[in-house]
């Protein structure tokens, strides 16, 4: 029989923000990095520090 997860998936992992390098876990994504292989990257901010990241094309992707 399988064991249980010791990570639920809804557990959510510390994020650095990209402002002020403190990890938080109340993490907002405020950009995505791109790259040639394929593999992409969520940028993230801490809520404090999210509003200096805000979108000027009115929130569409």
């Amino acid at each position: 029989m399988d064991q249980p997860s010791q990570h639920p998936a809804t557990a959510i992992e510390p994020q650095v923000c990209c402002h002020c390098g403190n990890l938080t876990r109340d993490a907002v994504v405020v950009a995505r990095a791109f790259s040639s292989s394929g593999v992409g990257t969520a940028i993230y901010a801490c809520t404090k520090d999210a509003p200096r990241y805000r979108r000027d094309d009115g929130g569409q992707s």
